[in-house]
């Protein structure tokens, strides 16, 4: 495929029109350019309203959804008829629910700070706190971790950026670590401001106050 316009790095414009109307002629053949063999008006109509409902999305997730209809034709609907922007913009709802893993998988992840396993592990662990996280019984981390997934499953197969750590696998354990301490001292931070605060076990908060130099009892 030919590069992008110049453009903005992340959105769709008017040239990056041309060039998905120039893919879809590729892929599809005469069951593409035959809609507008008869009017050039008509053309130009579908190439507004396809900027209008794809231009707030990614160009990498553009470039994902072409690929996804030339590999795996037989697991989306448009094997041999184009989609309309909506239907192509729902294509990467159904690219992102297919390549999934679930919940429990997600979590032995988390637990193990495999955060290259799939974006959504750090962006759910962190949600959970990883530290809380850690030190929860199975019982209920998991069960604080999947309402968690649930929600960040949603944003993600609706097209949100999730982008994990990146990590060499030499440096995995000291840089999860290294993470984790972060973590640990954005949390202290928020307690130390909120000391009232009741949604994590009381012996996790008597841990942070402890390392940040506050009484147990608030003072």
């Amino acid at each position: 495929m030919e590069k992008w316009s110049k453009g903005n790095a992340h959105n769709i414009n008017s040239e990056d029109i041309e060039q998905i109307f120039k893919w879809m002629e590729i892929i599809y053949g005469a069951a593409w350019s035959n809609k507008f063999a008869y009017s050039n008006l008509f053309k130009t109509q579908q190439k507004k309203m396809w900027l209008r409902v794809i231009q707030n999305m990614n160009k990498k997730d553009v470039s994902k959804i072409f690929t996804f209809l030339v590999e795996h034709p037989n697991d989306h609907e448009h094997e041999k008829f184009p989609p309309n922007p909506i239907q192509f913009k729902g294509l990467l709802k159904k690219l992102h629910t297919k390549n999934i893993p679930s919940v429990e998988k997600l979590y032995e992840a988390a637990i193990k700070s495999d955060w290259s396993f799939h974006p959504l592990v750090f962006h759910c662990a962190n949600k959970c706190d990883i530290f809380w996280l850690r030190r929860a019984s199975q019982k209920d981390g998991l069960g604080i971790f999947k309402q968690h997934y649930d929600r960040e499953v949603e944003h993600y197969i609706n097209g949100a950026i999730l982008e994990a750590p990146h990590v060499s696998l030499g440096r995995q354990k000291k840089n999860s670590e290294d993470q984790l301490e972060k973590l640990i001292a954005n949390r202290a931070k928020e307690i130390k401001n909120n000391l009232n605060e009741s949604t994590q076990p009381q012996h996790y908060l008597d841990y942070i106050k402890q390392k940040i130099g506050v009484k147990s009892d608030g003072k």
